[in-house]
């Protein structure tokens, strides 16, 4: 659960101010059993930059917490 509130954390923060502001709309939402990420973007040039960018972002957070132990 920890885990999971953390990585919420990280991606509600970058969801909220996309670095392509009209273009792409990243909803973030975090249940008891998942941590669910809705991308919608104008092109699949913008939809692969931002998936690429949310996967990066779960893995440095997974990255820091192996570190942390």
């Amino acid at each position: 659960v920890k885990l999971a509130e953390a990585l919420y954390k990280a991606l509600v923060a970058e969801a909220k101010n996309p670095a392509n502001k009209g273009k792409i709309i990243v909803e973030v939402e975090l249940s008891n059993k998942a941590l669910m990420i809705m991308v919608l973007a104008d092109t699949l040039t913008h939809l692969r930059a931002v998936v690429n960018s949310f996967l990066y972002l779960v893995k440095v957070v997974l990255d820091s917490t192996i570190i942390a132990r």
